[in-house]
């Protein structure tokens, strides 16, 4: 599922290097797991079978491998200037500016990739369904509060996340 992204096929290729099983709470939850401290791994659940589950599994690979990737890139380029406690959708928890970057990232990439597959017959319910359901969270960051704690670097990049969301948003109600 994610070789029919090619662009995001090789990111996740040279940001993945293993891949470790975990258990998840039951059949409908997917669980998935890195740390910046372990590059290159990832911990992911295995859904059940078919085209849903593969589906859900690549949502997991390609959200770790995201996280990967922006830790890459803020180990060269400074992205946030405090660790300010924002609300993060996702974890419906306050985390640091940078935790809900990476949120941001991670979703948006998501999103991103759920509109390149939802033409695939087989996946185009359930990606149309995910891509509203990630721009729903986005929306409900606290922009400005995020944009605070970022760097010049960080606002520009902030800013390239928002507009593909605004992208997204346009292209599928």
């Amino acid at each position: 599922m994610i070789a029919l992204v090619p662009d995001l096929h090789d990111i996740v290729q040279q940001r993945v290097r293993g891949l470790a099983i975990v258990s998840s709470q039951g059949p409908d939850y997917d669980t998935s797991h890195s740390e910046p401290a372990w590059p290159g791994w990832i911990f992911v659940s295995i859904p059940g079978r078919g085209v849903r589950g593969a589906l859900r599994l690549a949502e997991g690979v390609i959200h770790e491998a995201m996280h990967h990737n922006l830790t890459a890139l803020e180990h060269q380029l400074p992205l946030t200037l405090s660790d300010d406690a924002i609300y993060s959708p996702w974890k419906q928890e306050t985390r640091t500016a940078s935790g809900v970057l990476h949120g941001l990232y991670v979703f948006v990439c998501l999103a991103a990739y759920f509109h390149q597959i939802c033409r695939q017959a087989c996946v185009g319910d359930a990606s149309r369904a995910r891509i509203a359901a990630i721009l729903e969270e986005v929306a409900s960051i606290d922009r400005a509060r995020l944009e605070a704690a970022l760097s010049e670097s960080g606002l520009r990049f902030c800013q390239a996340l928002y507009d593909s969301a605004m992208f997204l948003r346009s292209n599928h109600g």
